[in-house]
């Protein structure tokens, strides 16, 4: 009876269970299936499948092969190119290499304040003959002709012990910014001015004048502030005192430069600059003196009013500055004595003269003209009523003209009175 129940329940039991099994599987299909299934049903045709008589190697190499060859050709051309852009970019470091060496060597010190370039063969002899310069560094020349053609050269050179230097014309171009350098250049130290505050008493008996120079906090004590100067005496002019010049913020290195030239040609003793707003004293207006930068001697000067009041003191000079007076109605409150070129010819018999130049354009500025003893007008002498059109001359040939009357012939003089 046991057993019978048992089995009638066992049965019933299993049934259910493999009908439960049965269903779930049918009810939830594999998501893999259905998803393999799905993808063969409603697939997109490929483009090759479209046509059946070709596989799909075929088609690619049919559709695309032309690309692939073209891809090529693009390469090739875009590697031709950057191999000719190669080739050109070394040809022209090449080319400048050429230059780039000696360049480097020669220009090396060139931006540099401690060096400069003389050049042309007046101006290298006398840089080489001026006692003031006591650096030079080498000499550079384009051809052997240049020194053996030039014996005064060729002997300060060996007397100097200067090192020199074969180059080309292109090179001396370079350092003298194409300037006429007649194929030779020589690196020097700079030429360094002495400062001054004032001018002494002259000595007439030895022809020598005072000269007081500046004396800072950083300049040793053991330096004697006081220099004697020498000045030329002429036998067949009326020139008993010293004859310097001064020069007020002549800007202009050309002007400048023929100033020096025209003042040593004539006999003036030394010059003085200004310190502020004048040129300096470069191998433009060596060159443009002629050399006769490195000859005469040449003070500089920071406090140009200081400089009149004590040297017209303690040293007794006239300062006698040009001037334009483009306003014949204009007075001042002070006026100054004027005089006419002619009659400064005497003045060198009893007093040191100072001659005063001024700027360019604007001429001596006013504080400086209402200090000076005199001042001078050269008349003009052209067409009536076209003076505004060209009312000065210029500054170099301004100090000529009054230099020369002032360095007038004693005979000349003495038939004057």
């Amino acid at each position: 009876m046991s057993l019978s129940l048992k089995s009638n329940y066992v049965i019933p039991l299993l049934l259910i269970k493999r009908y439960a099994s049965s269903s779930s599987y049918a009810k939830k299909p594999s998501p893999s299936f259905d998803k393999t299934f799905n993808g063969v049903v409603n697939r997109r045709t490929k483009a090759w499948e479209k046509d059946g008589s070709m596989d799909k190697d075929t088609w690619f190499k049919k559709k695309y092969a032309h690309i692939h060859i073209k891809q090529k050709q693009k390469d090739a051309h875009l590697q031709q190119v950057k191999d000719s852009y190669h080739t050109q970019k070394l040809e022209r470091l090449s080319h400048k290499q050429k230059y780039n060496t000696t360049k480097q060597t020669l220009l090396k010190h060139n931006s540099s304040s401690f060096l400069e370039h003389i050049y042309g063969t007046n101006c290298v002899i006398a840089a080489l003959l001026n006692k003031n310069r006591t650096q030079f560094y080498r000499l550079l020349y384009s051809s052997e002709s240049v020194l053996k053609e030039n014996d005064q050269l060729s002997q300060l050179i060996e007397e100097r012990k200067i090192r020199t230097v074969l180059t080309t014309k292109h090179d001396l171009n370079l350092l003298t910014r194409n300037g006429v350098h007649n194929g030779i250049v020589l690196e020097s130290k700079p030429l360094d001015p002495v400062e001054i505050t004032h001018l002494g008493p002259v000595n007439i008996e030895v022809s020598t004048f005072q000269i007081n120079k500046f004396q800072s906090e950083f300049d040793s004590h053991d330096e004697i502030p006081v220099l004697k100067q020498d000045y030329l005496l002429k036998n067949d002019t009326n020139k008993l005192y010293p004859l310097g010049v001064y020069l007020d913020e002549v800007s202009d290195a050309h002007n400048l430069g023929a100033i020096l030239r025209t003042c040593f040609y004539l006999g003036v003793d030394f010059i003085v600059i200004s310190r502020k707003n004048c040129a300096q004293l470069s191998p433009v207006v060596n060159k443009c003196s002629s050399g006769a930068m490195e000859y005469i001697p040449i003070y500089m000067v920071d406090k140009p009013l200081t400089f009149f009041d004590k040297s017209q003191e303690q040293g007794q000079w006239i300062f006698i500055t040009s001037h334009i007076d483009k306003n014949a109605n204009n007075t001042r409150r002070h006026t100054v004595p004027k005089l006419s070129p002619a009659d400064m010819s005497s003045i060198l018999e009893h007093n040191p003269v100072m001659l005063v130049v001024g700027n360019e354009g604007a001429g001596v500025r006013t504080n400086l003209q209402m200090k000076s003893d005199f001042t001078v007008q050269i008349p003009y002498g052209g067409p009536e009523g076209l003076q505004g059109s060209i009312d000065s001359l210029n500054v170099s040939v301004a100090t000529a003209i009054l230099l020369s009357n002032l360095l007038s012939s004693s005979s000349a003089s003495n038939a004057s009175s």
